[in-house]
């Protein structure tokens, strides 16, 4: 067997798809073999097989482990047990031996321990419980190549195995063996920097046992602090020793080993004491003084060799980790450092002390020396481009935009000291302007060639202009004191200088005010120059993103001259460049599409004279897969639909003779190329064009944009936009239906109505995805409305049919509102004729039950996720009509209920739901229309712990008891409730995700006000006060929370207001 699954896992690293695919299925099927977990253990530790072939053979396992270990995993069930126990036993114990082995390889070590924790976390501590306690023990006296294994371990079980009941028990005795190993000098450096690494693991566990026992948890926070903090802050001041050179890093001498070592420690020890700052600050805040002094000293110890290391001379490889994935590079260090110092300067006492200091210095003294500018002195050289940044950065502009709009995904120390500005800037604006001005000044003035230097003081004043003058307008002469020594970097000397010139001299002249938009006038032309005549793409690119300020600030007749040279100069630059290459530049691109954005919205009317469709297109159909490209072209599009249509129906139509050829154009071009993105966009391009229709629409209008939308509805593969275009054809028909009714189409003979309905029927099919019908009730309801009752006679019936069928086929929540929204219309007109006509509908496919039931019951059972202010206003009209109608056949119909809540604390799993469903209660469908409309009460309306008085003609009357609630007033789970974690609808519930139905609803005035209207006038009903008595408390608190805001609309929350 051994040999066998040794030459399948030698196949599953081969770099042919066939055989590697063919040997992971033999391994799969192997997973039956008894023989087969210990053939990977003997593989696994055969020190003559590769160590390639060793790790797979662990891995392995793991998945084997983490499917069949455990007979009652879900799937397993009735099914052989894999692995007996005596198996088992020999498993744990021969993957423990490798772990804790004196001369495994480290890979190997952590392979076998990722085994053994997935293990330990279906046996620990039931099947395995002295596992945790042996570890412990073996630490104190395990060889450095042993204690690698237990501690790898140790981290391992931390994060999948140790439970808060664990680590009460053994946590206190963890601490202090990890805390002894920590401290060993005679422990290689790597070693001591995994015990504080598996420290930091039980500092998550300190946290989450603090609701079981909050004094001891207390009280071991303290041991914690008193016994580590020592340490931990005397490492803190330790001086780095010698810094290697790149030879010594090549040949791995004992220069490199040593500063690798503590490079590594320190990471540690400063994350360490930056999670104890955080999770412990009561704690901590005493030491925070002399915390900040020594790790503020680190970051000044510690400037030159990283600029030595990172940005001068040698370019060392940074963002480094080693096979345990700890941080051992320099940067890393830096990083974590920077780091610690905003989170401890955030600390009061820390804050307290830097703002005495402060107290009486004036932040424009050029002679004087504060905290201020010491920070800013060292922080330049810290944001200094490294030389890996600028060879990035002049290889691909991509690199550089992606910082510059800080959407990359890297933190690195530039974008550390970055925040860090910013962050002094929020609290010390003025000090922060004056500081950096100073040193910009004194940088830029200076003969010597350090152009990182000078960038890096520029970068700083940007980034603090735009902190502190976001809002706001700065003094003119704080610009005015340094324009003209920044205007010198503008031409010549290095490109990233250049760019960056251009880029804080927009940011500056834009946030003075009017006082300077002469100057502003003046800088945009130099910024449009670079643009057309720059050697350096950088620069451009640059330049055309510094017009993006000058666009936004500088006002007409000014402006309008800007708009005309900045779309002009990217014009220009489009025709320099290889459009094909902006497939790959999704930064540039996105640029180039904002910049002209702005450039539109200065006047949208001229713009559309200067040929901006063309370039907004241009750049799109190369990059319409960016999202951020793809918006900038909307809203420049948007604008000049909106601008041109408020100039009135001759402009509007002058609009779409120039629009819509280019907008099929650009469908036709999708189609071709198979761009469902550029397709997408010009569908919505054409739904916004239709959406702003003046006194109906262009002649010929639809027979221009009629056919393509309807040919997209009919191609399956275009089912992306099938909801675009048909909330296209439903503006079509209700800005212009009579263009349309007349609209017969050339190669059919069809009329619009015809073909309308047609493809009504079409997305009612069922064969039809959910998603692509989604707005087709949209559809049917418009042509409902306009088109004449004898055109409908004969349809209309035919339609419901074939709505209500499709309805019960239904499964997205979009496409049920969708289609509900057909009946609700109806419901709004006569609810009466509505319920006798589902009534003698019989639905396919289902035994005996007609249309009543099956509309209802989804209708009711979809409508807490439906969404729109308007449509959740139509739905309560709707259901309230048909509640008032008191039809008998509602209170015969059965529907789903409240949720039968079980009593018990237990997390409900998926497989759990499975094998024991919820269950819910049955109710009348007239009941659970009242539920509906009082599920849609806002639930902010109900105060805890206030009386209660309902819509019952003053007999129902109830009041909740306020005397569970927690002693310290917070909010806790409900201990007998069972959560459904494998139900969407509860996760989303839990989340309040944003975009679903379960994230909070939008309600205002006209809303409240037809739910008052609706309960005020049911509430005189005899037989109210039974249906009250049905409801729940929750649902009985809604009433009574909107009666009180009926009689006192003061109560409203927010600033709106509702009539009693």
């Amino acid at each position: 067997m051994e040999e066998h699954v040794l030459a399948l896992l030698a196949s599953t690293q081969s770099s042919e798809a066939g055989p590697r695919q063919s040997a992971e299925i033999q391994l799969q099927q192997l997973q039956s073999d008894k023989s087969f977990p210990p053939a990977l253990i003997s593989i696994s530790v055969h020190n003559l097989v590769p160590i390639n072939q060793r790790q797979a053979a662990l891995n392995c396992l793991k998945i084997f482990v983490s499917k069949w270990w455990l007979s009652s995993l879900e799937g397993n069930r009735g099914l052989e047990p894999r692995v007996d126990n005596t198996t088992k036993d020999q498993i744990r114990d021969a993957l423990l031996a490798i772990v804790i082995n004196d001369t495994a390889d480290s890979k190997i070590t952590t392979a076998a321990s990722n085994v053994v924790s997935r293990i330990a976390a279906i046996d620990f501590p039931e099947a395995w419980p002295n596992l945790l306690t042996d570890l412990l023990a073996q630490a104190p006296q395990s060889t450095d190549q042993q204690l690698h294994g237990v501690l790898v371990l140790l981290i391992d079980l931390l994060r999948e195995a140790v439970d808060d009941n664990t680590f009460t028990q053994h946590g206190r005795n963890m601490l202090i063996v990890l805390h002894n190993i920590a401290v060993d000098d005679a422990r290689k450096p790597q070693l001591r920097a995994l015990a504080i690494s598996a420290f930091l693991s039980c500092i998550d566990s300190i946290e989450t046992t603090r609701a079981m026992n909050k004094s001891a948890s207390r009280q071991l926070m303290q041991e914690v602090v008193e016994m580590w903090l020592p340490f931990l802050g005397g490492y803190l001041k330790l001086d780095m020793p010698l810094v290697p050179t790149r030879e010594d890093d090549i040949v791995e001498n004992q220069i490199a080993v040593s500063w690798r070592g503590v490079t590594m420690l320190k990471i540690q020890v400063v994350k360490t004491l930056e999670r104890l700052s955080k999770s412990f600050d009561d704690r901590m805040d005493q030491y925070s003084w002399d915390l900040f002094i020594a790790a503020w000293g680190a970051l000044q110890a510690h400037a030159q060799a990283y600029r030595t290391m990172y940005t001068e001379v040698d370019d060392r490889q940074g963002s480094l980790t080693d096979v345990d994935g700890l941080q051992y590079t320099f940067d890393f260090l830096v990083l974590e450092e920077l780091d610690y110092v905003q989170t401890l300067i955030k600390s009061d006492p820390v804050k307290g002390s830097l703002n005495r200091e402060l107290e009486t210095v004036d932040p424009f003294d050029q002679n004087n020396s504060n905290w201020v500018t010491q920070v800013i002195a060292k922080l330049i050289d810290y944001i200094c481009i490294s030389a890996e940044a600028e060879a990035s950065w002049e290889s691909d502009i991509n690199d550089f935009l992606t910082e510059e709009t800080s959407v990359t995904e890297s933190y690195n120390v530039r974008s550390a000291s970055a925040n860090f500005v910013r962050d002094l800037a929020r609290w010390l604006p003025q000090y922060l302007v004056a500081t950096v001005l100073l040193a910009v000044k004194m940088l830029i003035c200076k003969p010597d060639p350090d152009w990182r230097s000078k960038e890096s003081v520029l970068f700083l004043l940007q980034q603090v202009f735009e902190e502190v003058y976001f809002h706001d307008t700065a003094d003119p002469s704080l610009a005015g004191s340094i324009l003209d020594h920044i205007r010198l970097l503008l031409t010549g000397g290095n490109d990233i200088l250049r760019a960056r010139s251009h880029l804080v001299m927009s940011c500056l002249t834009t946030s003075s005010g009017e006082a300077v938009f002469g100057i502003a006038l003046e800088y945009s032309e130099i910024s449009v120059r670079a643009i057309l005549e720059d050697s350096s793409d950088l620069v451009k690119v640059a330049s055309i993103r510094a017009m993006q300020n000058y666009l936004q600030a500088i006002p007409s007749p000014a402006g309008l001259e800007i708009q005309v040279k900045t779309m002009n100069a990217i014009s220009s630059f489009l025709e320099t460049q290889d459009l094909d290459e902006l497939k790959e530049s999704e930064e540039l691109s996105a640029t180039l599409a904002e910049t002209l954005r702005d450039a539109i919205a200065v006047d949208p009317v001229m713009s559309l004279q200067r040929d901006a469709l063309r370039l907004l297109f241009t750049i799109i159909q190369y990059n319409t897969s960016n999202l951020q490209t793809s918006e900038m072209a909307s809203e420049g599009f948007s604008l000049i639909i909106e601008a041109m249509s408020q100039q009135g129906p001759a402009r509007y139509a002058e609009l779409c003779r120039t629009v819509v050829p280019i907008l099929m154009s650009a469908i036709d071009v999708a189609s071709m190329q198979s761009n469902d993105e550029l397709c997408g966009l010009a569908m919505e391009m054409v739904e916004k064009l239709t959406d702003n229709a003046i006194n109906g629409l262009p002649e010929n209008y639809v027979s221009m944009v009629m056919p393509k939308v309807i040919g997209l509805i009919y191609n399956d593969k275009a089912s992306d936009v099938h909801d675009t275009a048909t909330v296209i054809l439903s503006l079509i028909l209700s800005r212009d239906s009579v263009q349309l009714f007349n609209y017969q189409d050339r190669s059919s003979g069809r009329s619009g109505l015809e073909i309308l309905l047609l493809t009504i029927g079409h997305l009612l099919d069922p064969r039809v995805d959910d998603r692509s019908a989604a707005e087709v009730g949209r559809l049917a309801v418009e042509v409902v409305e306009k088109a004449d009752a004898q055109s409908m006679r004969h349809m209309m019936p035919q339609i419901l049919k074939i709505t209500a069928q499709r309805l019960n086929t239904a499964q997205h929540d979009p496409l049920i509102q969708s289609l509900t929204s057909v009946f609700a219309h109806l419901a709004m007109v006569d609810a009466q004729q509505m319920l006798d006509f589902l009534e003698s509908i019989q639905i396919e496919d289902e035994d005996g039950v007609n249309a009543l039931e099956v509309v209802l019951r989804k209708w009711l059972q979809g409508s807490e996720n439906f969404t729109g202010i308007k449509s959740v206003q139509k739905n309560i009209v709707a259901l309230g009509n048909i509640y008032k109608l008191h039809d008998p056949r509602l209170a015969n119909l059965q529907i789903i209920g409240d949720l039968v809540v079980e009593n018990t604390s237990r997390i409900k799993t998926r497989s759990m739901s499975k094998e024991d469903p919820d269950k819910y209660q049955k109710v009348s469908m007239q009941l659970k229309l009242l539920k509906v409309l009082v599920s849609e009460i806002p639930p902010e309306l109900s105060p805890p712990n206030s009386p209660d008085k309902a819509f019952s003609g003053g007999e129902a009357t109830q009041r909740r008891d306020s005397d569970d609630d927690d002693e310290d007033g917070s909010w806790e789970s409900d201990e007998d409730e069972v959560h459904d974690l494998a139900s969407l609808a509860s996760r989303q519930r839990l989340m309040g995700r944003p975009g679903t139905p379960f994230a909070s609803r939008q309600y205002d005035k006209e809303t409240l006000d037809l739910l008052i209207d609706f309960f005020r006038h049911v509430g005189q009903d005899p037989d109210f006060n039974t249906m009250y008595g049905l409801l729940n408390e929750q649902e009985k608190n809604k009433l009574a929370s909107l009666q009180r805001v009926a009689i006192s609309p003061s109560q409203l929350p927010g600033n709106s207001t509702i009539k009693a």
